[in-house]
């Protein structure tokens, strides 16, 4: 029943990428176009758009945030800001340990 559900997923997610146009950022469906709102993906995703936006400076401590969330404190050239380079997590978070659980 799960392996179908994702597979029915996988399918779904493929149909709808063949009829995205990214010069429109509009679904081409065969009833008509889809166009997906910033009110469409706070429904989807249960987000709160009510009040003021965010958007102010944070000031966290991202190394200390790194050592509790990934348990690495990647090195300074790695961590600019509150941004982490991808190419330091493919060469050091990719592998697995050997002993690694699903958790």
């Amino acid at each position: 029943m799960l392996q179908s559900l994702n597979r029915l997923k996988s399918t779904t997610l493929t149909a709808l990428v063949e009829r995205w146009r990214p010069e429109s950022h509009i679904f081409h469906l065969l009833v008509g176009e889809c166009i997906v709102t910033l009110e469409d993906v706070a429904l989807h995703l249960s987000l709160c758009v009510d009040g003021k936006p965010i958007n102010d400076l944070t000031y966290y401590d991202w190394e200390q945030m790194c050592a509790k969330y990934i348990r690495v404190v990647p090195p300074k050239n790695a961590l600019v800001g509150s941004t982490l380079k991808l190419k330091w997590l493919k060469e050091n978070m990719l592998t697995l340990p050997a002993k690694s659980t699903q958790q």
